[in-house]
């Protein structure tokens, strides 16, 4: 209204809004602006007004909005519009003293300059029909050049959105919680070593076999039965073993029984950890993911899309063609990013380009939080409001928007609008489920194989019995074979048991006796002739 020259004030004439040369009587009129708009959650959410009065809640924050043809159209179809953007508007439109009308954009798309100019939000503000544009509007050079921006009040980029598909129990789960690697040491190494010192230790200490064809008197041990022994004290299997005569042979026992327990105790801590319901997802890392630049490599196929027309398909466009390309030949554009979101939950895309922060939005309200942001930002920029090239608005916008950023105004907006229920890693609250069978499958498998291995044990003797006992007598005559397994080697001694209990036994009977070992007993029964036999099988 003035200035000071040589210590002299200067007066101005005053020009009051309006262009008025008087200051108005009561209270300044408030000046009206039109203010496009594009449905965008949780900037700019549209629901429909109360079907009686045709009005919107009374609430704060909530505006009536033409969603219909516009400012200038054919016809107007109100709804009620909240969000973040919103309450942004009516912050601004008290601390600056305007009143607007919300409107959304006739083409709904975001704004990309195509051969004939540009189109969507860009369009109003360029030709006039709107003085500002109010909702999740990315900054680019390209749009700076013909429309002003604000401040931004939102930091944003290009992120990717996948699905948390419910994970299940790997058939190998039981074995993850030692590396291949310990289990082959374990196998191949410790139970090896385990069995053979035994049965060495056994066979040499003089209080056993010292180093003997056959064991002391009622002493049953060979390396079968050391092999027995180790196997049952690692699982603690309570089964009948053996136990060696020598104290060596003990002492060695009693270690590896001490070796059992640590590997129990290790492998019981961390099968807890193993044993859970693990989620799956694509996890790429960003952008520049191989799977995104080659999706054809990967069988299936990867399929991706992001919104058509928007910012994101402009910085794909001109920044990653091969990705362009991709979308455009399959088909993969979608009209707004909620049809986006719904291909992806409904497995008809792997994955979805688009604002970081509108997919950080989607995946913390989605109901099963069953979604998930993936992989670093891209494309870094942020959301501002738009107004027509050197608009007398703009520093009036940015001044309010600088206190708004200080006093903490927009960081209150952000966590009531964009902070959802699920956590960061969607996830959100965890809670116990019942495991399904296809949860448990490992111990199936666990179980059928032990089943299988018995079969082929089994087969194993039928075909000892039938094909090779008879050649093993023949070439071990004196049961040196028994050190390895007593039911092996022990052929030869059936024979003379037998033939030291028949003083006159009809060979028939006597080659009965050998033939089916484990049909006699090595005592004569009262009750039937002395020529039934009765040995003992013994493995």
């Amino acid at each position: 209204v003035g200035t000071f020259v040589n210590d002299e004030l200067l007066m101005e004439d005053v020009e009051w809004p309006g262009g008025r040369a008087n200051p108005p009587q009561m209270t300044a009129d408030k000046y009206h602006l039109r203010v496009v708009t594009l449905h965008e959650p949780p900037f700019i959410v549209v629901s429909d007004v109360d079907p009686d009065t045709g009005m919107c809640p009374g609430n704060r924050g909530v505006a009536r909005c033409d969603w219909g043809d516009g400012p200038g159209g054919n016809g107007s179809i109100w709804k009620c519009c909240s969000g973040y953007c919103v309450d942004l508007l009516d912050k601004l439109a008290n601390d600056m003293g305007f009143d607007y009308t919300l409107y959304k954009v006739r083409d709904e798309k975001w704004g990309i300059k195509t051969e004939t100019g540009w189109n969507g939000l860009p369009q109003d503000l360029i030709t006039g029909k709107a003085d500002m544009c109010v909702t999740a509007l990315k900054l680019n050079s390209e749009r700076a050049k013909d429309i002003d921006f604000s401040i931004p009040f939102l930091d944003t980029g290009i992120a990717i959105i996948v699905k948390i598909r419910s994970g299940v129990l790997s058939p190998t789960a039981f074995l993850e919680p030692f590396e291949y690697s310990m289990w082959a040491t374990i196998l191949f190494v410790c139970i090896q070593g385990a069995a053979l010192f035994i049965f060495v230790f056994e066979w040499v200490s003089p209080y056993s076999f010292n180093m003997q064809k056959y064991p002391p008197p009622d002493h049953k041990f060979s390396l079968c039965r050391s092999y027995w022994l180790v196997w049952a004290t690692l699982f603690q299997a309570s089964v009948s073993t053996d136990v060696p005569r020598s104290f060596s042979s003990r002492f060695m026992a009693l270690a590896w029984a001490a070796f059992g327990l640590t590997f129990l105790a290790l492998y019981t801590a961390n099968l807890a950890a193993f044993m859970i319901t693990r989620v799956q997802f694509y996890d790429l890392s960003g952008i520049n993911d191989s799977r995104l630049w080659y999706p054809e490599d990967v069988k299936p196929p990867f399929r991706y899309g992001t919104v058509e027309g928007g910012n994101t398909h402009e910085t794909m466009r001109k920044n990653w063609g091969r990705m362009h390309h991709y979308i455009h030949k399959n088909r993969f554009f979608k009209t707004n990013i909620s049809a986006g979101v719904d291909a992806v939950i409904n497995e008809e895309l792997d994955a979805f380009i688009y604002d970081a922060v509108v997919l950080d939005y989607w995946a913390g309200k989605e109901a099963n939080c069953q979604l998930m942001t993936v992989g670093k930002w891209a494309a870094m920029t942020g959301y501002g409001i738009g107004l027509p090239k050197n608009s007398p608005l703009t520093p009036q916008v940015n001044r309010w928007m600088l206190q708004y950023q200080h006093n903490g105004d927009l960081e209150r907006l952000q966590n009531f609008w964009l902070t959802g229920s699920c956590t960061p890693d969607g996830h959100g609250q965890t809670h116990s489920v019942p495991l399904g069978i296809e949860n448990f499958m490992s111990a199936f498998f666990l179980l059928a194989a032990g089943i299988i291995v018995s079969i082929i044990v089994l087969g194993c003797e039928f075909f000892y019995v039938k094909h090779l006992r008879e050649p093993l007598k023949r070439i071990d005559p004196d049961g040196a074979c028994g050190l390895i397994s007593m039911a092996v080697g022990r052929v030869s001694e059936w024979r003379k048991r037998a033939e030291s209990l028949l003083p006159s036994s009809p060979k028939k009977t006597l080659m009965r006796a050998i033939s089916s070992p484990a049909r006699f007993s090595p005592r004569v029964s009262p009750k039937r002739d002395s020529s039934r036999l009765y040995v003992e099988s013994v493995f």
